[in-house]
């Protein structure tokens, strides 16, 4: 359970500084049109994908194994956060595309009930209180860390620099996104090859 929980709370790092600056500033550079009642909507959109999807993993999780559930719910966080990095390339409504990558951003991050279901049933008893504090101090610092780590990519700058082949600008909007996509492939390779 040790490499599960350590390796859920790295992608939880990463996820939830996705809460915070970026998609709201990110919205006004790719997208001029966006207003401030379209950034709240930018802000809200992460919390009602993990509010839509939180009962829909966990009763996955009822039924089958944890691991389908949780594998999924990071397969769509990953994507979420590619297609969050190229958000930019349509050529009209970019704000509603990074809308959308945020919400299955949070959709993705709904297996928090499934997380804990796991560590309950993973622990014994005596174990388990600990076992759900340390989670939850992970959770809590995933929201203090989060907001310095995308402060610490701001050195890349707003235009950043662009990778032509893929058409990838890497810049400090894109880079906390796509370095959470890299933490979810990592997550995945964790939960299948350790959890049992």
């Amino acid at each position: 359970y040790a490499y599960f929980f350590k390796n859920t709370n790295l992608t939880t790092i990463t996820m939830n500084q996705r809460r915070f600056a970026s998609p709201a500033l990110c919205s006004l550079k790719v997208d001029s049109g966006a207003d401030a009642s379209f950034l709240g909507w930018m802000v809200a959109a992460y919390s009602l994908g993990q509010m839509v999807a939180s009962p829909l993993f966990g009763w996955w999780s009822n039924h089958r194994p944890r691991r389908e559930p949780l594998v999924c719910s990071i397969l769509i966080n990953l994507a979420a956060n590619i297609y969050y990095a190229y958000a930019h390339l349509p050529k009209t409504n970019n704000k509603y595309h990074l809308l959308m990558s945020r919400a299955f951003v949070g959709f993705g991050a709904g297996n928090v009930a499934v997380v804990r279901s796991y560590v309950a049933g993973a622990t014994s008893l005596r174990e388990r209180t600990g076992a759900m504090a340390n989670m939850s101090a992970c959770q809590a610092l995933g929201f203090i860390l989060g907001p310095a780590l995308q402060a610490g990519l701001s050195f890349i700058g707003e235009e950043g620099v662009t990778v032509d082949i893929i058409k990838l600008q890497l810049s400090m909007y894109t880079t906390p996104a796509l370095l959470a996509a890299l933490f979810g492939i990592i997550n995945i390779l964790l939960v299948v090859l350790k959890m049992h």
